[in-house]
């Protein structure tokens, strides 16, 4: 993706009167890129696009779609998500944003897939602790951080990544939650194992 565009795309996006925010993910739940998110720590921005890219792939997979879009209205707000082969936009908006306006600024966004390979330059398996941290994020949401900390001070190394997760799983039992803590250690272990 050629990155000036695309984030040029973006703040141009939330320029508009009502959008409060917008990113784009790829398929694995991942922020490629984003306008500055209000009231989202990085941990909840992860976990809410984690969960996006989840919901998408499971409605294309209902639907036999390579792409869905979902319109969510809620109190006085909205989350629009056009979703795309390789994951999705989300627009966090006013309920009573101007209908047009959106249109146009989507409609452009589709000319810019048209233009810009979506495909990542190297469709690569996530790495070992890249997928650790997501677990993290998918168990225990915004308390995933001090986790996440441990994790990256360890290398890709088996029986180092090993003692992260046994270092995690003390302190998410000692401070969070026994239970998380366990279901957590587990999953983290079975990636490890699968991986050697």
């Amino acid at each position: 993706m050629r990155t000036e565009q695309t984030q040029a795309y973006i703040d141009r996006l939330v320029a508009l009167e009502g959008v409060r925010c917008a990113f784009l993910f790829d398929s694995r739940g991942k922020i490629l890129f984003h306008s500055t998110l209000i009231n989202l720590s990085p941990e909840k921005r992860n976990v809410l696009a984690l969960a996006l890219a989840q919901s998408l792939t499971d409605l294309s997979g209902i639907h036999a779609s390579q792409s869905m879009d979902i319109d969510l209205f809620f109190g006085q707000g909205r989350l629009v998500i056009k979703g795309v082969p390789q994951g999705g936009l989300c627009i966090v908006c006013d309920r009573q944003l101007n209908n047009s306006l959106l249109n146009i600024a989507l409609e452009e966004w589709f000319s810019l897939l048209r233009e810009i390979d979506t495909q990542p330059a190297e469709e690569s398996r996530p790495s070992i602790l890249e997928e650790l941290i997501q677990v993290a994020q998918e168990i225990l949401g915004e308390h995933a951080s001090k986790v996440i900390s441990i994790l990256e001070t360890a290398d890709d190394e088996g029986e180092n990544l090993l003692d992260a997760i046994a270092q995690a799983e003390k302190l998410t039992r000692l401070f969070i939650d026994k239970e998380q803590a366990g279901h957590m250690a587990q999953r983290m272990r079975d990636l490890v194992q699968r991986s050697r």
